[in-house]
């Protein structure tokens, strides 16, 4: 063993030192397990918004460098019963992920 493995290893003080949840429980970052469940909704909110924007441009551009669809007519598109299943479909999954992480840890004030 050289000298940088000695450094990669932990001892089992140090690692007792850095008191881990237990096993199988979920960590938390900040004080408040609430308010770490807030920021990873904020996170997925985030990252789910900018996945859509992106997907908008690139779907916009396409058409309209086909000359396919207006900016003026996109605004104005009627959806069909079927499309309007599909998108409220879509919705619900997506509320779904967006709140997942709010009720993966029941909140549990401190006794003091």
């Amino acid at each position: 063993m050289t000298d940088n493995d000695k450094h990669d290893e932990l001892t089992q003080r140090q690692v007792d030192s850095i008191q881990l949840p237990p096993e199988g429980s979920e960590p938390s970052f900040l004080d408040n397990p609430v308010i770490d469940q807030l920021m990873e909704t904020i996170v997925t909110l985030g990252a789910e918004l900018w996945t859509e924007r992106d997907h908008r441009y690139r779907l916009e551009a396409l058409l309209q460098e086909k000359n396919l669809v207006s900016s003026d007519e996109l605004k104005t598109i009627k959806l069909d019963d079927e499309s309007k299943a599909m998108r409220d479909a879509a919705l619900a999954s997506y509320v779904k992920r967006i709140f997942e992480p709010l009720k993966s840890k029941p909140f549990q004030p401190e006794k003091s």
